[in-house]
């Protein structure tokens, strides 16, 4: 069964959520309403893509039906404007615009953003502003209609992005581990580092138990360390409580120092040690200061 939009739920406290102004504000929200961490992301990726292409609209003067636009990143730090005789109307060139900026903050092609963006602009904001953000509303509806979606975004941020193989190769290997963590017994353990003999010194030397004395906290640490989604990552944390003892930090320090005693031997371990080490950061600073202060602190670490 499909599931109903969010909005339809609480729609005030996604508008008050929208135009929050402090922490205090959106932590108490996504306390007393925790489906609205789905629009975390999505809202930081709005943000950044209305500041750049307010920022190139305002760079040239308003768009008009007798000038197209055309967008050209170049780099990361340059926009390149080039001018066309006119070939389409005003949406057709926020959608360009849209697309060329926005493809760099995936999350924007979702419809919690869309959402967002549509509150934004019907909300009280400057009157020269708000034809702005209805355009732009406009565009991100038609490009979504249009199969601009955020699995689309996704594939061509990674087309744009050298990628180490080696890197890339040992991360995915280092998933191997979260079968590892979710052992039952020992003798679990014993036979996922068989069939991947590079776990074998977080057995030996990990100090982790397999008894029932850290089960929870081995099943956190799965689940947690290998999310993509911040939502998730911080629904996990909230659901383990093992997550925020000093426990889970001794056993990530533990693995971090084992990951590098052994990192010149394979790539795994390299990306695991710096995996441990973030971790073991968070958690703490989760248990001294609260799951979601923490958590909308590292939200930018999230957006794809």
């Amino acid at each position: 069964m499909k599931r109903m939009h969010q909005t339809m739920l609480f729609p005030d406290a996604l508008r008050e959520f929208t135009f929050a102004k402090s922490y205090e504000q959106i932590v108490q929200l996504l306390q007393d309403y925790p489906e609205l961490d789905e629009y975390v992301i999505p809202i930081l990726s709005l943000m950044s893509t209305l500041g750049l292409m307010l920022e190139v609209e305002k760079a040239f003067g308003e768009t008009s039906e007798t000038q197209e636009r055309v967008i050209e990143i170049v780099d990361p730090a340059t926009i390149e404007i080039l001018q066309q005789k006119p070939t389409a109307r005003e949406t057709a060139q926020t959608i360009n615009l849209l697309i060329s900026i926005g493809r760099r903050n995936p999350a924007v092609f979702t419809e919690e953003a869309c959402t967002m963006l549509k509150i934004l602009a019907e909300g009280d904001i400057p009157a020269n502003l708000k034809p702005k953000l209805l355009r732009y509303h406009a565009a991100l509806r038609a490009s979504r209609d249009s199969g601009f979606d955020l699995e689309w975004a996704l594939k061509k941020k990674r087309e744009a992005e050298w990628v180490d193989e080696d890197w890339e190769k040992a991360d995915q290997q280092s998933e191997q581990m979260k079968a590892f963590l979710l052992a039952p017994n020992v003798e679990s353990a014993r036979a996922v580092v068989h069939q991947s003999h590079w776990l074998e010194p977080y057995l030996e030397e990990g100090g982790l138990s397999f008894s029932g004395e850290d089960l929870s906290l081995r099943h956190g640490l799965a689940h947690a360390l290998w999310e993509k989604s911040w939502c998730r990552v911080r629904r996990t944390v909230r659901e383990y409580a093992e997550l925020t003892t000093p426990r889970a930090w001794e056993v990530l320090d533990q693995f971090a120092e084992t990951a590098k005693k052994h990192q010149k031997k394979q790539t795994v371990h390299e990306v695991l040690a710096i995996k441990f080490e973030y971790f073991s950061v968070l958690l703490k600073k989760c248990a001294e200061q609260g799951v979601d202060r923490v958590f909308l602190e590292y939200a930018n670490h999230f957006v794809a």
